[in-house]
C-alpha cells in the first residue's frame, strides 16, 4: 500500500472524512483481492467504527462504481 490514496468523491456520500478513509486503508484489517483489478479492504478508524473499502487498481472506475 505505498501508492497515493486517491478517494473518490463517490466515498464521501456515506458522511466518512477523509482521515478515517486514509485510517482504515493504512491500518488493515483483512485485505480481499477481488476480480477485475478490485480490491477489498476491511478496517477501521480511530473510534474503531469498521470499514469497507475498495481499491481499484488505477484504471477508470466504471460508472456503477462512482455513484
Amino acid at each position: 500500500m505505498g501508492v497515493d490514496l486517491v478517494i473518490a468523491a463517490s466515498a464521501r456520500k456515506h458522511g466518512v472524512s477523509d482521515e478515517d478513509i486514509r485510517h482504515a486503508y493504512q491500518h488493515p484489517m483483512g485485505v480481499f483481492e477481488l476480480d477485475d483489478g478490485f480490491t477489498m479492504i476491511i478496517g477501521a478508524n480511530h473510534a474503531a467504527i469498521i470499514y469497507e473499502i475498495v481499491v481499484i487498481d488505477g484504471r477508470p472506475a466504471r460508472s456503477s462504481c462512482t455513484r
